[in-house]
């Protein structure tokens, strides 16, 4: 098990798919990181471009699981030498209704530090407990995570913020459709901040297979020369390089036997949906293809429903991946739903 780390300059912009319901509007809202279905798809095409014979190949590696990848998460880069990462997973989703009194506080929270989760408490008693801060007003971590910042600094850290800014189309039919709004993801860039913290995203990847662990490096190197996510003409999506000697102690099964899934699932059948203890839905797909001539008509890929990160899970499953589209060329469109699931400790949960 690795974890791999996507290097990020400071206010580095992000657009992330999010399924909308009128296609128009694709580009007014965002995912708020990068999911595993945009992380499996960002590395297939770019391997296609350089390699496509090659990109079966990969596939079948994800299908077989040969090859399994977490959705990324944001992470912490301290400036200086011997201090600690902090690494961010999505808060479980039962957390809110484990915090008692705290129940509204408890809906703001979106990830929680590897630290914490691993630190002996009970996640339900965390908004309550003197060691613990709150970042960004969804992030939460033990204070001495961030023992690299003073009072005022940990006050003005904001890991993400989501910004919305109106846009005009260059070539329309009608003015009324020249006008239209952007939301982007941009990472933390206060310039007080800016030699004391960077952030960047994280995910999981396990490999089984040598020769596959060569393909897999060859298409997350050419990611990072190809970006991830939408608007990469305008410099969204840029990725400066990425690290995959890092180590990562994944805990073995806890004593509870529950897990955190930290990918976007579909399940492969009725048994596997009922190991969900907890869970969220989130609709994907639905996006419109481009058109391989002027008279072709519209075409959009089919929408699927998938478990979300932060779900809970009572054993490990497998998930599995879909086609949402099958062109004139029988080039097949893979939504990918494998799971990647997190042990947690005792009482956690």
């Amino acid at each position: 098990m690795k974890r791999i780390i996507l290097k990020c300059r400071p206010g580095a912009r992000f657009h992330l798919g999010k399924s909308v319901s009128d296609v128009s509007l694709q580009l007014s809202d965002t995912s708020e990181y990068i999911h595993s279905d945009t992380l499996f798809s960002a590395l297939i095409n770019a391997l296609a471009k350089a390699l496509p014979d090659k990109v079966n190949q990969l596939v079948e590696a994800f299908e077989s699981d040969k090859v399994k990848i977490s959705s990324a998460f944001y992470c912490l880069e301290p400036k200086g030498k011997g201090l600690d990462w902090v690494y961010f997973l999505p808060i479980p989703v039962v957390f809110p209704n484990l915090a008692g009194s705290n129940y509204k506080a408890a809906k703001k929270i979106k990830f929680i530090s590897e630290k914490l989760v691993h630190f002996g408490l009970p996640v339900g008693q965390c908004l309550d407990h003197p060691d613990v801060v709150i970042v960004n007003n969804a992030f939460m971590c033990l204070k001495s995570e961030l023992d690299f910042l003073d009072d005022k600094e940990k006050a003005i850290l904001k890991i993400y913020k989501k910004i919305s800014e109106p846009k005009v189309k260059a070539r329309t039919e009608t003015k009324m459709d020249a006008l239209f709004e952007r939301t982007d993801i941009h990472l933390e860039n206060h310039p007080h901040l800016i030699h004391r913290v960077h952030c960047h995203f994280w995910f999981g990847l396990e490999i089984k297979d040598s020769d596959i662990e060569t393909l897999f490096q060859t298409a997350l190197n050419l990611l990072v020369d190809e970006g991830i996510g939408g608007e990469r003409s305008v410099g969204c999506g840029m990725i400066e390089g990425y690290e995959d000697n890092v180590g990562w102690e994944f805990p073995q099964s806890g004593d509870t036997g529950l897990f955190l899934n930290l990918s976007l699932v579909i399940p492969s059948s009725e048994h596997e949906f009922r190991q969900f203890h907890g869970y969220h839905i989130l609709k994907r797909g639905g996006r419109r293809l481009p058109k391989s001539n002027a008279g072709q008509k519209d075409r959009y890929l089919q929408q699927v429903q998938m478990v979300k990160e932060g779900a809970v899970l009572m054993s490990v499953i497998s998930g599995k991946k879909e086609n949402l589209f099958k062109g004139e060329d029988n080039t097949p469109k893979y939504r990918y739903g494998k799971c990647f699931s997190y042990p947690v400790p005792k009482n956690f949960l």
